[in-house]
């Protein structure tokens, strides 16, 4: 009888306890965002060109806003910052992996950060440049 009460014990302890392993397993975490054509298809972003020179030192910024109408085409809005005059220039991409290629912008373009709506590349030509974006919409 005392080896009965004893496995029962036993038995209920080990089903409690695998009960409670499967019931605390969730997969509430937060999507990771992925980097693709698709995701920036139809986005506005504000944008920021940091520019170093060879002591990697900032030399200067230059702020724009980049819209990617399609999977493969966009527009980059510039602005001059000392007359406030702002034109627009039709660019295409490619995405290959963490690598954006613009065909008339410096690059190609490392992804070095990407939350859906925060997106920071780096780039050589020749020198050291980080563009940041923030989606606007």
């Amino acid at each position: 009888m005392k080896k009965k009460i004893t496995l029962c014990m036993v038995l209920s302890t080990f089903i409690i306890c695998a009960m409670l392993c499967l019931t605390n397993c969730s997969n509430d975490d937060a999507p990771t965002s992925v980097f693709t054509p698709e995701a920036l298809k139809q986005t506005t972003w504000q944008a920021q060109m940091t520019v170093y020179n060879i002591e990697d030192e900032i030399d200067y910024t230059k702020q724009s806003i980049l819209q990617f109408t399609n999977e493969s085409e966009g527009i980059y809005t510039r602005t001059n910052e000392e007359d406030g005059y702002m034109w627009n220039t039709d660019f295409t991409y490619q995405v290959n992996g963490k690598i954006i290629t613009f065909d008339n912008i410096a690059g190609p373009w490392t992804v070095l950060e990407y939350t859906g709506t925060h997106l920071v590349m780096e780039a050589y030509n020749p020198n050291k440049m980080v563009w940041t974006l923030k989606k606007m919409y």
